[in-house]
């Protein structure tokens, strides 16, 4: 279809494309939707949980993949105050941003 040879890199397709890999949407989508819980009021059951969870994670109770991927996630994107601030009073539109920018 786009007349490419079979070792062509994935990569370099998506570029020509203008398009990225699926994995870069998934780590945007879950970078959004941890910032959305772990800056709630905390009287949502998702809210409540996850800061359970954290809890449990920080005191090496439990391992969590998904809080472990979200923890490496600001590190390597740049924003890696953000985790250790647990949100904070960072700007979601700031945030968001960024981590568009940065993939």
């Amino acid at each position: 279809m786009l007349a490419v040879k079979n070792s062509t890199d994935n990569v370099i397709v998506y570029g020509e494309l203008g398009r990225k890999p699926l994995s870069l949407n998934v780590r945007s989508r879950v970078l959004n939707y941890w910032f959305h819980i772990a800056s709630s009021s905390g009287k949502k059951l998702s809210s409540i949980l996850y800061r359970l969870m954290y809890n449990m994670y920080i005191n090496n109770s439990i391992e969590c993949k998904w809080i472990k991927f979200v923890e490496e996630s600001p590190n390597l994107l740049g924003p890696g105050n953000v985790w250790q601030a647990q949100v904070g009073n960072i700007n979601f539109n700031w945030f968001e941003a960024c981590v568009k920018q940065r993939l």
